[in-house]
C-alpha cells in the first residue's frame, strides 16, 4: 500500500481509534482509581487486587465490541464519516485498512493504560516510565519491521504489537507485585469477552459484504441510517451473547457507568 496520504490516514484512524477508549475505558478507570487508592492506603491487598481484576475486566468487556466492529465495518464507518470532496475511494480504503491494524492492538493499549493507574494508585511511577520508554522502543522496532513490507498500514500494525507486548508484561508485573490477583480468571473472563464480540466481528463482516453489494447507489444519509442500524443490532448481538455466556460482569458494568454515583463503589 503506498506512502500517499499516509500521515493523514494514520491521524484519522488513531481519532478512530482512541474514541472507544475515551468514551469506555477511560470512564472505567475514572470511576474506580478512587476506591483503588483507597485501598492501597489502607493496605487491603486483597481489595485492591480483586479492583485490579475488576477494571481490566471492564475495560476489556466495554472495548472488544468496539474492536470487533473496527476490524470488520471500518469500510463503512470511514465512508459515511469521511469519504465527501477531496476524500475519495482510494482514501477510504487505506484508512479502513490501517484502523483495522490499530484495532488489533485495541484491547492491550487499553489494559496496559488501566494498569498505568494501577501502578499510580500504589504510589509507584517509576514501573510506567520504564513500560512507556520500552513500549516506544519496541514500537520503533516493529515500525522498522513492518513499514517496508506493508507501508502505512505497518506503522498501525507495529503499534498494535508494541501494546500487545506491553500490555504482556504489565499483567505480569502486576501478578508479582499483587500475590492476589488471579491472573488465571481475569485471563478466562477475557476469553470469553472474546467469544461474545465474536458473533459481532461476523454481524460485521455481513453488514460490509452487503454495503459493498448492494448499497453503492444509495445517498449518504440512507447510509448513515443504515449503518446506525446496523451498529445498534451490534450491541444487542453482544448484550445477547453476554447474557448466553453469563458474563454477568457486562450488566454490572452498564449499570454502574449508568449510576451518577458510580464513583462511591
Amino acid at each position: 500500500i503506498p506512502l500517499t496520504g499516509g500521515v493523514s490516514a494514520l491521524q484519522y484512524a488513531f481519532a478512530f481509534y482512541m474514541l472507544p477508549h475515551g468514551l469506555l475505558a477511560v470512564s472505567v478507570g475514572t470511576v474506580l482509581l478512587p476506591k483503588l487508592s483507597e485501598l492501597a492506603v489502607s493496605r487491603d491487598w486483597p481489595g485492591f487486587a480483586s479492583k485490579v481484576e475488576q477494571g481490566i475486566s471492564w475495560s476489556a468487556l466495554a472495548i472488544l465490541p468496539a474492536m470487533a466492529l473496527y476490524l470488520s465495518m471500518g469500510h463503512p464507518l470511514v465512508e459515511v464519516l469521511m469519504q465527501r470532496g477531496r476524500f475519495g475511494s482510494s482514501d477510504t480504503k487505506l484508512l479502513a485498512v490501517v484502523l483495522a491494524c490499530y484495532s488489533l492492538g485495541l484491547l492491550s493499549f487499553t489494559i496496559y493504560l488501566f494498569i498505568n493507574r494501577v501502578f499510580y494508585s500504589l504510589q509507584d511511577t517509576k514501573t510506567p516510565l520504564a513500560l512507556n520508554f520500552s513500549g516506544n522502543l519496541v514500537n520503533s522496532i516493529f515500525n522498522l519491521l513492518t513499514v517496508s513490507y506493508l507501508g502505512v498500514p505497518g506503522l498501525a500494525l507495529g503499534h498494535a504489537l508494541a501494546y500487545t507486548v506491553i500490555a504482556t508484561t504489565a499483567l505480569i508485573l502486576v501478578r508479582r507485585r499483587l500475590c492476589c490477583f488471579r491472573l488465571g480468571r481475569t485471563l478466562i473472563l477475557l476469553a470469553k469477552g472474546g467469544c461474545a464480540s465474536l458473533p459481532v466481528f461476523v454481524w460485521g463482516m455481513a453488514v460490509s459484504w452487503a454495503w459493498s453489494r448492494y448499497l453503492e447507489g444509495f445517498s449518504l444519509w440512507h447510509k448513515a441510517v443504515i449503518l446506525a442500524v446496523a451498529f445498534g443490532l451490534a450491541l444487542m448481538i453482544y448484550l445477547a451473547s453476554a447474557k448466553v455466556l453469563a458474563i454477568g460482569e457486562v450488566a454490572s458494568l452498564i449499570r454502574r457507568l449508568g449510576s451518577k454515583g458510580s464513583v462511591a463503589i
